[in-house]
């Protein structure tokens, strides 16, 4: 056994979610996340994919409200608007800031209230 202790795995398989972001210094990843929703089929086989997250990196996760939401001109943020909301809030100090940011921005895009839930969370990695 483990000892009580889980692998270090964050299964995302399909179930609609919007693929998050991987931001490092140097760049921005949309990562896969296609595939069947997991539980569906007893023998559904997952590709395994595997990121080395450093410090100073940024793991972005979010409910498709923000891809999805319409602003009063009826044009939605997508992914290019999430994934500019998040490089620009990148050069904030902490995650915290940076969340701030990026949910300012998709609510001045699109003011409240959105149509569906509004969920976002941000990692910041800080150690190795």
């Amino acid at each position: 056994g483990r000892g009580g202790k889980l692998p270090p795995v964050h299964p995302m398989a399909g179930a609609d979610a919007p693929a998050p972001f991987w931001r490092t210094k140097n760049k921005t990843v949309l990562l896969n996340t296609s595939g069947l929703p997991l539980g569906i089929m007893r023998t559904t086989r997952y590709a395994e994919h595997k990121i080395k997250l450093s410090p100073g990196d940024d793991l972005f996760l979010y409910s498709d409200a923000l891809t999805e939401s319409p602003n009063e001109a009826g044009k939605r943020l997508g992914t290019v608007g999430v994934r500019k909301l998040l490089e620009k809030a990148s050069k904030q100090s902490s995650a915290d800031s940076a969340l701030k940011e990026i949910m300012d921005g998709f609510f001045e895009f699109a003011p409240p209230p959105p149509p569906d839930d509004a969920t976002a969370i941000l990692l910041r990695i800080t150690k190795s």
